[in-house]
């Protein structure tokens, strides 16, 4: 007997259509007396000494070497799955060995199916199945490159969506002898609006009248947010992200918020209340004179009002260049739009101007004063 030989169970493992060859671990050293290979109850190919004979139903299947006993089988199908035998005489000893085989089918038709492909963030649930010919064993599943735990196996469930879990999504089928990758899914879902904030162009304290302004309302919507605007609370009847004001006038200042809406999730979102102040511009300056018309010195007194229309905030008087200041005889009302000179002297002749200024514009008026003896 050859001490050498020892005989041991194989498992192995195989794809459908491919080949497989059982080998003694440590095969004898000279060609053995005879064996015979058997699949459960029925016979491979038996060798006594001669060429091997092979079973009819395995002809052009099986190759054996006679002087190592080894068996390749090829071609196979998922009915050679079982256990083959080996029963081996060397030396007019007989020794025996076994082998599991398992033949699996080719993984192939790797299918992914969303349950819905519709949804809505926080409000919807999906549950993704991957399905696949060929007997898989284990599935992997992928969310754009990323893999994704948590699955159970063929069905990966997401809980309450959010917009990251569009995808694309692939699932990998796979058995231990093949593999094969779905195609991707795609979800649409739909979220927003986000917080909705206004853009104001040109960003101005204060507009002046006649001008135009630009208020853009932006919020993180899929779909596309639908906007309304309001002012100081009452809608516009404007709709749209933007809002166009061509020569603007104060009555259009105010408050100004936009509503987003988001006609999938049913949702709103109000903007803060973005202030827009318009101030009309200074015109039509002039200054008027009430006392006589011929101003008498050290007798006559004189009072010069400065008009115009439009916002002012400011009025500086001046004679002949310089700024003009009171004295006891030179009062200002209290508001500066009214100089009064209780008795007129003859150096109080001159040119006198009223400077009227705004956040918007600056304009200015003239009266020449003289001053008789």
């Amino acid at each position: 007997m050859d001490s050498q030989v020892f005989f041991t169970v194989w498992m192995l493992t195989a794809v459908e259509g491919g080949s497989v060859e059982f080998r003694l671990i440590n095969p004898p050293s000279a060609a053995p007396d005879g064996f015979t290979w058997n699949f459960g109850s029925t016979q491979i190919c038996t060798a006594t000494g001669g060429p091997p004979f092979i079973s009819p139903c395995y002809r052009n299947r099986v190759s054996v070497d006679p002087t190592t006993a080894t068996l390749e089988l090829r071609d196979l199908t998922l009915s050679d799955t079982g256990e083959y035998n080996l029963n081996i005489v060397i030396n007019s000893v007989e020794n025996n060995a076994a082998a599991t085989l398992t033949v699996f089918e080719r993984i192939s038709s790797v299918t992914l199916v969303a349950s819905h492909t519709d949804l809505v963030e926080f409000n919807s649930s999906v549950t993704l199945t991957c399905s696949a010919s060929g007997s898989p064993t284990s599935f992997q599943w992928f969310n754009r490159s990323d893999e994704v735990t948590g699955s159970d196996g063929g069905t990966l469930t997401i809980e309450s969506v959010t917009r990251y879990d569009t995808g694309p999504y692939k699932c990998n089928a796979s058995n231990i002898v093949s593999f094969g990758m779905s195609s991707e899914v795609t979800m649409t879902i739909a979220y927003g609006p986000d917080t909705a904030d206004i853009r104001v162009t040109p960003a101005e304290e204060f507009y002046s009248s006649g001008s135009t302004i630009v208020l853009s309302c932006s919020s993180e919507s899929s779909p596309a947010a639908q906007i309304q605007w309001a002012l100081n609370g009452t809608l516009l009847g404007r709709e749209g992200p933007e809002l166009r004001l061509e020569n603007v006038q104060p009555s259009q200042s105010g408050e100004y918020t936009c509503w987003a809406h988001n006609s999938k999730t049913l949702r709103y979102k109000l903007s803060s209340p973005t202030s827009v102040t318009v101030l009309e511009r200074i015109s039509e300056p002039a200054i008027t004179m009430s006392g006589p018309e011929q101003l008498i010195a050290n007798k006559s007194s004189v009072s010069l009002t400065c008009e115009a229309k439009g916002f002012i905030t400011t009025r500086e008087w001046m004679k002949d260049g310089e700024t003009l200041s009171p004295c006891n005889r030179i009062t200002f009302s209290e508001d500066n739009r009214t100089v009064s000179i209780s008795v007129v002297l003859e150096e109080d002749e001159g040119e006198y101007k009223c400077r009227l200024s705004s956040p918007v514009s600056n304009e200015e008026a003239s009266k020449q004063l003289t001053v008789g003896e």
